[in-house]
């Protein structure tokens, strides 16, 4: 007789709260996976008084299959078995070890969950209209003997990309991460740091295609903390 694994809902914190180690390197991930996806830029809109971070980027986008056939895979990375695209996104590609980033092995997307309770994922790809993943995260932790699989979340056609703030809503295609019930306090220091944590995916030398990084902290409008995020390690 043979008999396959089970697969316990509290994966969903092994390999989200408990891997993703804090609320940077969460949002690291996740605008690593714009880049994955062809995004020339990405937006982070920290919203403290909605309790919502949104993250925005014009990538390629998904459609109701992508989703269903990869996001909703877990562990499952089109990057890991070569049918993402070819080319390196930006020079962190170029010179870092494989394997090195969580999402190059299917699970940054569980960032999602380190940041917040629940997620409305909107996204676009060019042939097809705005689709809508929503995610309850504590649905996963209300019984760790439950099978993960027999968690359901819900996809759905949708009109439109959500209101953003300050951000720019994807036109031709892209995704709105809407990560909202925040586990994490949003305030100035910590949206310098988190820019500080962004750099790092800036190319200072300027020998790759310039993808942009912007932040906004939509209570105030203090330049430290609002647009473009550069990298100054050449000078």
């Amino acid at each position: 007789m043979k008999k396959p694994f089970k697969i316990s809902t509290h994966l969903k914190d092994v390999i989200g709260k408990d891997l993703v180690t804090n609320e940077f390197v969460a949002i690291f991930e996740l605008v690593k996976n714009s880049f994955d996806a062809g995004a020339q830029l990405v937006q982070i809109e920290v919203d403290p008084i909605s309790d919502v971070i949104r993250i925005v980027d014009d990538g390629k986008g998904m459609n109701q299959d992508d989703l269903t056939s990869k996001w909703l895979w877990v562990a499952y990375s089109a990057k890991a078995d070569g049918t993402e695209d070819a080319e390196p996104t930006d020079y962190r590609d170029k010179i870092r070890t494989p394997g090195s980033y969580a999402g190059s092995k299917g699970i940054g997307r569980f960032s999602c969950d380190t940041l917040g309770l629940g997620l409305n994922l909107y996204s676009k790809s060019p042939t097809d209209d705005v689709v809508k993943l929503s995610i309850d995260w504590t649905d996963f932790e209300e019984n760790s003997r439950k099978e993960f699989k027999e968690v359901f979340v819900s996809i759905e056609d949708h009109a439109e990309f959500p209101a953003l703030v300050r951000a720019t809503t994807p036109t031709t295609s892209g995704t709105v991460l809407e990560i909202m019930g925040l586990r994490h306090v949003w305030d100035e220091t910590n949206l310098i740091r988190l820019r500080e944590y962004l750099a790092k995916l800036i190319d200072p030398f300027g020998t790759t295609k310039s993808i942009q990084v912007e932040t906004f902290f939509t209570l105030n409008e203090k330049a430290e903390l609002n647009g473009p995020i550069g990298n100054s390690i050449a000078d």
